[in-house]
């Protein structure tokens, strides 16, 4: 992988880190956090790949949803 497609890897999954951590948000704001599941996100973001790459779970985007807004 050259440099450059290092550095894209890295911003795209920078913005889909992003992407996540505002449907979650939402998400929670709407449904509260016992409704959250990974296919619920996944259907708000209508995508089929796996976001544990990004995620090891939803606990753990809730902690830093939770730190950034307090």
């Amino acid at each position: 992988m050259s440099k450059t497609e290092y550095n894209q890897s890295l911003t795209t999954s920078s913005s889909m880190q992003e992407k996540i951590k505002d449907v979650m948000r939402n998400l929670l704001i709407a449904h509260g956090y016992h409704r959250i599941t990974f296919g619920v996100i996944f259907k708000a973001l209508q995508i089929t790949t796996s976001i544990h790459y990004h995620f090891s779970n939803t606990n753990y985007i809730t902690e830093i949803l939770a730190r950034k807004y307090m």
